[in-house]
């Protein structure tokens, strides 16, 4: 857990950009806009390593690729029809492969919600009764 203002990555040049709920100095620093949780990425898409600060709300920022580089370019090769691929030209391959990484994408952020719906709903989860304090 980070805290807003608090310093993530200290590096040089940009090798992580920020994404949603991190800021960037002017020597390429990141550094915490909000509290919550500090997630790696890496996006297919645009070729980039993300660094990003999840609320802890269940909902991830909407990036391709939740792992990292490796994993994601590892499922994607799976996903791949090679058949398919090698019969397409090169910027075909490119608007296939970028359709399965999205498509992967949508099927994992699906099972997040489903695995976070099943949290909720454990029997042993704590719970908590709100409280009118506008009477104390």
């Amino acid at each position: 857990m980070v805290e807003p203002g608090r310093i993530i990555l200290k590096q040089r040049g940009t090798e992580w950009h920020e994404g949603p709920g991190v800021g960037r100095a002017k020597d390429h620093t990141l550094y915490a806009l909000q509290k919550g949780r500090v997630v790696f990425r890496y996006d297919v898409a645009s070729q980039r390593r993300y660094v990003t600060v999840s609320d802890c709300s269940g909902v991830e920022a909407p990036l391709v690729g939740t792992g990292s580089r490796t994993e994601t370019k590892q499922r994607v090769a799976d996903a791949v029809d090679a058949q398919k691929y090698l019969s397409l030209n090169h910027l075909e391959r490119r608007d296939y492969v970028l359709g399965l990484a999205k498509k992967l994408d949508r099927e994992s952020e699906q099972e997040k919600k489903e695995q976070l719906a099943a949290r909720l709903m454990q029997p042993k989860r704590a719970t908590f009764s709100l409280v009118d304090l506008t009477m104390l």
